[in-house]
């Protein structure tokens, strides 16, 4: 999803990146938190990033929770929720 709301396709993300204007310079996730409850399995962590994307800068900050489902051969992502948050100075 981009910042403005728009959804994008797994194509046209992959696209964006062999194209070049999707760059990442840094990228990091931090501070998690996993909890295992029967098959289910919830994450909620920090996600970082720098880059430019479609030719504007960003510098992001976000809280996330993910929830996965345990299959039969490993873990499926079934919703992720990232809230943007600012980072001090």
């Amino acid at each position: 999803m981009q910042p403005d709301g728009t959804t994008e396709t797994k194509a046209e993300v992959l696209a964006s990146y062999a194209s070049g204007e999707r760059q990442w310079s840094f990228a990091e996730v931090d501070q998690l938190s996993v909890r295992i409850s029967g098959d289910t399995g919830i994450v909620v962590g920090r996600w970082r990033a720098r880059g430019a994307n479609r030719g504007q800068a960003f510098d992001y900050a976000a809280r996330f929770l993910s929830v996965w489902v345990r299959i039969a051969d490993g873990w499926r992502n079934l919703a992720y929720q990232p809230v943007e948050i600012s980072l001090p100075a």
